[in-house]
């Protein structure tokens, strides 16, 4: 999918992921759909990691004063990138790309043994 085909099918379904007119929580649902749009979930497993990343970087952004914008951006230049022709897992590769891009989910998370 090209960056053209998802902003004509955001469109059409009246997904606003940036703009000053739009709430940051309005913002991560939109984001969330446009998400599932470019990487179709194919489990509820995979439902929730795309709403979790959204809610981080959501966080991290409100935290330090800022709109999402630029990093929803970038999560949507990612998840292209991921979903590629030559893709054959794009949930998998969007996660290695955002681990070694972003230091997603960082050190805040505690690995079990």
């Amino acid at each position: 999918m090209e960056e053209i085909e998802l902003r004509k099918i955001m469109n059409s379904r009246n997904l606003a992921v940036v703009g000053d007119s739009v709430s940051v929580e309005d913002k991560a649902a939109a984001m969330i759909k446009a998400l599932y749009i470019i990487i179709p979930p194919k489990s509820v497993s995979d439902r929730t990691t795309i709403r979790n990343i959204v809610k981080h970087f959501s966080a991290m952004a409100k935290a330090k004063g800022q709109q999402p914008d630029s990093i929803f951006k970038i999560l949507i230049d990612f998840a292209l990138e991921a979903s590629g022709p030559f893709s054959r897992v794009p949930a998998a590769v969007f996660m290695s790309i955002l681990k070694k891009e972003l230091n997603y989910p960082g050190a805040a998370t505690v690995r079990r043994p």
